[in-house]
């Protein structure tokens, strides 16, 4: 009987072990931790970061540092083409996906160099790529190079880089459509106005956006980014609707700060203009719905009514997007 029952005890114990033993491996944390990165396939925690390229490859593979740089060797025969870059600056967060023939090629080759303004980094193996998550402190501006067999990143604060910040806000997102009329929709509007915005050849400038898909961002979420990146100039986007008529028509822009109004009417102008309109409103608000804590500059700009027919279907093609996203580009 007590042989049975030691059977039995050893048993149970070597069950329960085993169980902790995949919860462990199933659920443990594959994110770094000062400076480490772990993943599934790396169940020993290899150092996978230093800082000194020097300690990790010999005189035959040197893959030298820069100032600053934080450095991702890569293998051979990958180059700028082969790599992807998922750059979010509103979430403080990057991705970066790279080709991979050899599982354990970063198990081999470190990580190097300056980790400034990095707050956290993850990887992991899928669809035979290495993808690192690199999380960042605050609101940052990525920098990339490639360089014999290296990528080289850096990430540097706003205003270290730009002269004048924009931050633009294209309403609603996601499951949130804003007004809709003619199976058209305010966040489509908004959101093809401002990704045809750029201010290329100007390098003082810096543009950001609140968001540049279509998901869901809280109004909540919206003023802490504008209050993060403290931009010199914030304008928000929006389409105008009035639920009791068809007939209302024309542009609304606001603005809350008198040094504003010059350019908010310039930029009423111009989208009474391209929309086809006659009727404009453009007024001084102490408070710009949303962004009333901030105290940024702000320009709240209402290109059109959705519920008017003719104005709808004229925001809803390229031709008006376009034109309205210089017209806003205008006031930089």
């Amino acid at each position: 009987m007590k042989k049975y029952l030691a059977v039995a005890v050893t048993t149970v114990f070597f069950l329960l072990f085993m169980s902790v033993m995949v919860f462990f491996m199933l659920f443990r944390d594959t994110s770094s931790e000062e400076g480490q990165l772990t993943s599934g396939d790396n169940p020993d925690g290899v150092l996978l970061y230093t800082e000194d390229a020097e300690e990790l490859y010999g005189e035959e593979e040197t893959l030298p540092g820069r100032d600053g740089f934080f450095g991702i060797p890569l293998q051979e025969g990958v180059g700028k083409e082969d790599i992807e870059i998922d750059d979010r600056p509103m979430e403080e967060m990057t991705v970066i996906s790279i080709p991979l023939t050899e599982t354990d090629y970063y198990y081999k080759h470190n990580l190097f160099g300056s980790r400034d303004r990095i707050s956290r980094i993850g990887s992991g193996i899928a669809d035979g790529r290495m993808i690192f998550e690199i999380h960042t402190e605050g609101i940052c501006v990525l920098t990339s190079q490639i360089e014999k067999r290296c990528m080289y990143i850096r990430y540097d604060r706003p205003r270290d880089v730009y002269e004048r910040i924009i931050l633009i806000d294209p309403g609603h997102g996601g499951e949130d459509s804003g007004s809709v009329a003619y199976d058209i929709s305010e966040k489509d509007i908004v959101s093809g106005i401002a990704e045809r915005i750029s201010v290329s050849g100007d390098s003082s400038t810096g543009v950001f956006f609140t968001r540049t898909g279509d998901e869901m961002v809280s109004a909540k979420e919206r003023e802490e980014i504008a209050k993060k990146l403290d931009p010199d100039l914030l304008v928000t986007l929006h389409t105008n609707a009035d639920e009791s008529t068809r007939i209302t028509r024309g542009v609304e822009v606001f603005y809350n700060d008198e040094e504003l109004k010059e350019r908010s009417e310039k930029l009423a102008d111009e989208l009474t203009r391209i929309l086809g309109s006659s009727e404009k409103t453009v007024m001084r608000k102490k408070k710009i719905p949303g962004y009333e804590s901030t105290g940024i500059p702000c320009i709240y700009a209402g290109t059109g009514f959705i519920t008017n027919r003719s104005e709808a279907l004229r925001m809803a093609t390229d031709e008006y997007r376009e034109k309205a996203a210089k017209a806003l580009e205008d006031l930089f």
